[in-house]
């Protein structure tokens, strides 16, 4: 019969799956936001070069790079901070979702409101709204989980000495 206070063994070490996961969903997101930062660049130059006085398509495109440029920033150095074991980097995969969320639907009700909306644009400007806002819960949802936690603070701590 064994005593029921032992003191077992060490503790196991954290899983890295959730941390991992939210590291790669926020590198590709980054990958994404940078594409989209590029494509806002060229549609901008190529509006402000066909039109002297500027035009709606130049501040749309100007709008959505100011928007996505710094996300793709931060999620970039997010993930690598991450994949370091680092706080800040899990701050950053929790912050920069929400901004990217909010921004990313604040930009659509806008340009919706007011340049309007054609009922044949509603399905696709909701299929990509979707898409952007699930992937950014995802890389969110997976930083925000305890063991992405523990996994970051195991790798700050010595381990526990044996007596």
């Amino acid at each position: 019969m064994a005593y029921p206070y032992d003191y077992g063994g060490p503790e196991p070490k954290p899983g890295a799956g959730t941390a991992i996961t939210a590291g790669l969903l926020a590198l590709l997101d980054g990958i994404f936001l940078a594409l989209v930062t590029g494509g806002a660049a060229i549609a901008y130059s190529e509006e402000r070069r066909e039109s002297a006085v500027g035009s709606d398509d130049a501040g749309i495109a100007l709008s959505m790079g100011l928007g996505a440029g710094p996300a793709a920033i931060l999620l970039f150095i997010g993930a690598i901070l991450l994949f370091a074991r680092r706080r800040a980097g899990r701050a950053l995969l929790i912050g920069t979702p929400l901004f990217a969320m909010l921004y990313m639907s604040g930009w659509m009700i806008y340009g919706s409101v007011r340049w309007g909306v054609h009922t044949s644009d509603l399905p696709s400007m909701a299929a990509v709204l979707s898409v952007f806002v699930a992937v950014q819960a995802l890389v969110l949802c997976f930083a925000i989980l305890g063991s992405t936690g523990r996994w970051v603070a195991a790798g700050r701590r010595p381990p526990q000495p044996y007596y």
